[in-house]
């Protein structure tokens, strides 16, 4: 497979940056990312050095030099450790976007195989697949979300996840902007131990949901603004003559931004529950 690889070309993400901002870069992820490049590595100097550069490529970084040798004893495996730990602090902090793009740029210089990066994105749950067409390395994004655990934790949002998925194969956008908001109200009231509808979503938003969830103010602002949108677009949530003027890409965007609350909430509230048992 890894032969299969070279010379491929990778043009980036593309079309599809803006569904792809929208991915969750997990810690779950990144560690998977890091252990993948150990493995493929291994002690190589050289190799550590090539991903390096390769990153800071994609990162707008300086390229690092090193002087080439015969024999690899000639190199420090201290430099080699530094090498391997920028590596490691690159993927620490990086964006969604950087991270696909890394990763595809890895698949084509042989670094990774194709068929061991899929499969590290379907442990890790991400609806991102790398795949080839026409000697081009090309990247698939899905919208469907699987019925799993994570999904399922909080009551109706499975259930809410099934009518996005309906509404999606019906071309009904709208629909799917319902389903999204009514998601976002649900695990409101699950963070906020809220039930029925004593408390509206501006009320939850005005009264401390933000911290409460640990979501960064990013995050809860694009969940309110696709609030908003329900509200607004015609048969959304009113009835209304005129459509509703989204589009599939819209919609995709959507239900992978939902994906991503849900998920990094579970991790979120993962966290404060391991770090309450070990207080």
């Amino acid at each position: 497979m890894e032969d299969d690889q070279q010379g491929l070309l990778f043009l980036g993400i593309g079309n599809d940056a803006s569904a792809i901002d929208n991915e969750f870069i997990s810690r779950g992820m990144k560690l998977s990312f890091i252990r993948l490049l150990r493995r493929e590595n291994g002690n190589s100097f050289l190799r550590s050095v090539e991903s390096l550069n390769i990153a800071h490529q994609v990162l707008g970084k300086v390229i690092v030099e090193i002087p080439l040798y015969d024999d690899p004893v000639f190199y420090d495996p201290s430099t080699g450790a530094s090498v391997r730990s920028m590596i490691e602090g690159i993927v620490a902090g990086i964006s969604a976007r950087e991270y696909f793009e890394i990763v595809g740029d890895f698949i084509c210089e042989g670094i990774f195989t194709l068929d061991k990066v899929n499969k590290m994105l379907e442990k890790n749950d991400s609806s991102v697949r790398y795949y080839i067409e026409n000697e081009k390395l090309k990247i698939s994004l899905s919208y469907k979300e699987d019925s799993s655990d994570e999904i399922d934790r909080v009551a109706n949002v499975g259930t809410l996840f099934n009518r996005i998925e309906s509404a999606m194969e019906r071309a009904d956008y709208a629909e799917v902007l319902h389903a999204s908001a009514s998601i976002f109200e649900t695990i409101m009231r699950d963070v906020m131990n809220i039930p029925g509808n004593k408390m509206t979503f501006d009320s939850m938003m005005k009264n401390g949901f933000e911290e409460k969830s640990g979501l960064p103010k990013w995050v809860t602002d694009q969940m309110n603004k696709i609030y908003i949108d329900r509200g607004r677009k015609p048969i959304a949530a009113h009835g209304a003559v005129e459509e509703p003027g989204l589009t599939r890409r819209d919609a995709i965007e959507i239900v992978e931004f939902t994906r991503m609350v849900v998920k990094m909430q579970r991790d979120i509230q993962s966290d404060v529950s391991i770090n309450a048992r070990h207080d």
